[in-house]
């Protein structure tokens, strides 16, 4: 029988910021950025798009750490990979510029 692997500590650090904590400060910066509606490009702005990369490194940083899994616990692979970087990404420019249009009424 095997013995299960442990993650080190920065590998867990990166899994619970692209799987939990940077989901919940993406959201929180959402409402910054909705009540903001100042000039363009402005601090919840720049928050928002900052949480997003930070969210988008520590899920490749995770990848690269060596036993990579997704979010239900399996093997993660390079599609895996591949597919959360380019959907977070969009929906999460998306949901950005949707929020500008959104205060700009």
């Amino acid at each position: 029988m095997d013995a299960p692997k442990s993650a080190s500590p920065a590998a867990l650090l990166w899994r619970l910021t692209w799987m939990l904590f940077g989901p919940l400060m993406l959201f929180l910066s959402t409402i910054m950025v909705f009540r903001a509606r100042g000039s363009f490009p402005n601090g919840p702005d720049l928050l928002y798009l900052a949480i997003l990369g930070v969210m988008l490194l520590a899920r490749y940083l995770d990848f690269r750490g060596g036993d990579p899994l997704t979010a239900t616990g399996e093997p993660a692979t390079p599609g895996h990979l591949r597919r959360y970087l380019l959907v977070a990404g969009f929906l999460g420019v998306a949901l950005w510029g949707g929020l500008h249009l959104l205060a700009a009424r």
